[in-house]
């Protein structure tokens, strides 16, 4: 259950390391699932802005799941 008014519990290094290597695996795991795909517009070497909004939505999810 989530104290809505409690005091949160510290995210030190370890659990920040922690939350961090899950991120990456889940989100390798997606990457791998969808054929390998980069980040990376092959033609013209510019950012793919939905690849990089879904992982920005990835990572926001999680850390608003952890507080």
């Amino acid at each position: 259950m989530v104290a809505l008014f409690g005091r949160r519990k510290p995210f030190d290094d370890g659990n920040r390391q922690t939350f961090v290597e899950a991120l990456s695996s889940m989100l390798e795991i997606q990457v791998i699932a969808s054929g390998g795909g980069s980040l990376e517009d092959p033609a013209t070497g510019s950012i793919n802005g939905r690849a990089l909004g879904y992982v920005y939505g990835f990572i926001d999810a999680a850390l608003r799941i952890i507080g």
